[in-house]
């Protein structure tokens, strides 16, 4: 009976833990501003995170809308830049290949909205962590 009780915990706080993979809260910087822009024909969005306190943080990867991309850098660090587009897809010469093509998601990226925007990144002792965005 005890060793059930201690595997329906273990499998409580495994399954509830990973609700809590995105945080808003204790990051070592702060978003003063977000800009989301379309290009006009909506193949290619740019996301602009502009934040404060950057340094001994590695900013790894954007996460939005079901894709995932390298964040890339403007202004010393201070502005994370995202670039999404519509097309993500492994397109072949042959039909055969084509068929049933679907586009590349990240496994977590499910506990992101529709319009939220996730950010990874390693803090100073090492570890990985993520940051979310909400619109």
């Amino acid at each position: 009976m005890k060793f059930l009780k201690l595997f329906l915990i273990l499998i409580f706080s495994v399954t509830f833990s990973k609700c809590a993979l995105f945080t808003r809260n204790n990051a070592p910087f702060i978003v003063e501003k977000t800009i989301i822009e379309k290009s006009e024909d909506k193949v290619k969005t740019t996301i602009s995170i502009h934040t404060n306190n950057t340094q001994n943080i590695t900013f790894e990867k954007m996460y939005y809308n079901n894709q995932v991309t390298d964040i890339q850098f403007e202004n010393n660090k201070k502005i994370l830049i995202g670039y999404f587009f519509n097309n993500d897809f492994q397109l072949h010469k042959s039909s055969e290949r084509e068929f049933g093509n679907k586009p590349k998601t990240a496994d977590f990226l499910s506990k992101l909205s529709k319009n939220d925007v996730g950010i990874s990144y390693i803090n100073q002792q090492g570890k990985r962590l993520f940051y979310k965005i909400e619109k």
